[in-house]
């Protein structure tokens, strides 16, 4: 999860607490004007009302809240696969990279071999591949006298 999808995370579950008190206080506030309607020898209409309103707005608050917490989950889930895919093609590149390198320095490779063996170097080969000291040219010593 990056920084930014961690954030937005935080933030959206503090404004979701803020959403979730919201609606306590209103669904507290229908329940405290139900009880009064109970004991009210002539329940007012305005009351009733009143209670209608605030469990909708209560139910309102929590369809809003749900709402929002289902954006921010698929939000991230977005992201996250948008990461993985990204990560996917990164280690692609990462791997044919690497392979192209390899394939260069066995070129390379190669091509010192070859340069070496069209170069007289003064050594030859046994059978085990070992280096070995090739004689020069016979002395000439001219001993005249």
């Amino acid at each position: 999860m990056t920084m930014q999808n961690l954030t937005m995370a935080g933030n959206t579950l503090m404004q979701m607490q803020a959403m979730q008190s919201a609606s306590t206080k209103l669904q507290g506030r229908a329940n405290v004007l139900k009880s009064e309607l109970k004991t009210d020898k002539n329940p007012s209409e305005n009351k009733k009302a009143q209670v209608e309103e605030l469990e909708n707005r209560a139910q309102d608050v929590m369809g809003q809240l749900m709402e929002q917490a289902q954006k921010t989950n698929e939000k991230l889930n977005q992201d996250s696969k948008d990461k993985n895919k990204k990560d996917e093609e990164d280690n692609v590149k990462l791997n044919q990279a690497s392979q192209d390198k390899n394939k260069k320095d066995e070129e390379d490779k190669e091509e010192v071999l070859v340069k070496d063996s069209d170069h007289d170097s003064g050594y030859r080969y046994t059978n085990t591949g070992m280096a070995q000291a090739e004689p020069s040219s016979p002395l000439k010593i001219d001993v005249t006298v």
